[in-house]
């Protein structure tokens, strides 16, 4: 009986992961890409203060010989060019990913999903020199943020238009000839005032509301992305807190919570 209520709650769990796995995906390539330019921001504060030596993000050293991973390893001055680089490239692929253009939007997906698949290159290689409990688990949890990478750039969509302002229909009427038009007294009226030596007028200024717009736009559009995600999250975290306390108080760690009774 227990043996089947295990496997019972072992099916709802992966129906709920499964009924979640958008959130999830979508988490998950926010995560990759927010996390990745931490670990970058480290790297650029690290070499600034001290150029010389070798910065690497993932090393390990098996028989006295040290791995590094490829292209995350960062040696004096070029490797502090080479994350600038690095940091802006990636930076610039995620606003990328939030274009309107489809062009636009695909080269961004296509660059996340470039860079995604050389921390999971290195990752499974350097798993599989030293076959560690820590790399594989680094390895596994890579594979979950390239699949998610992968399915945001498959499931894409673009940041919505700002909405236009109807403008009123000018309706022109097919029954007036050019000599009604050009003799009409408005129009003689119009060409009396106008003075000679007449200059045209400035353009009025650029204004920052497009801008504005745009950001707004943007930030909506991730907050609409992030919200369910952290709502899971926060449910999830809540549910796991129950779960450890009570485990906790099963085991004596800690004492039961006191009741209160009404004399």
């Amino acid at each position: 009986m227990l043996h089947q209520l295990g496997s019972l709650r072992r099916l709802l769990l992966l129906a709920g992961l499964c009924r979640n796995a958008r959130p999830l995906a979508i988490g998950a390539a926010w995560f990759f890409m927010l996390f990745s330019l931490t670990h970058l921001a480290w790297v650029i504060s690290v070499k600034w203060a001290d150029p010389a030596g070798v910065t690497s993000l993932y090393q390990t050293t098996v028989d006295g010989s040290t791995y590094r991973a490829w292209g995350l390893a960062y040696p004096g001055t070029f490797g502090l060019l080479l994350a600038i680089t690095q940091a802006a490239v990636v930076t610039a692929a995620a606003v990328m990913s939030l274009r309107l253009k489809p062009q636009t939007r695909r080269l961004g997906h296509g660059i996340l999903i470039a860079w995604a698949a050389l921390w999971l290159l290195n990752l499974v290689r350097l798993a599989a020199i030293d076959l560690h409990v820590d790399s594989l688990c680094q390895a596994s949890i890579m594979a979950f943020l390239f699949a998610g990478t992968v399915y945001r750039a498959m499931h894409a969509r673009a940041v919505p238009p700002p909405r236009q302002h109807a403008r009123p229909l000018i309706v022109l009427s097919t029954d007036l000839s050019s000599d009604d038009v050009l003799g009409s007294d408005e129009v003689r009226d119009i060409t009396d005032r106008v003075k000679p030596g007449l200059t045209r007028q400035k353009p009025a200024r650029l204004s920052l509301r497009p801008a504005i717009t745009g950001t707004h736009l943007v930030l909506h559009h991730v907050w609409s992305r992030a919200k369910p995600i952290a709502a899971f999250a926060c449910r999830g975290a809540a549910a796991g807190r129950r779960r450890i306390t009570a485990y906790l108080r099963d085991k004596g760690v800690i004492p039961p919570a006191k009741r209160s009774t009404v004399a």
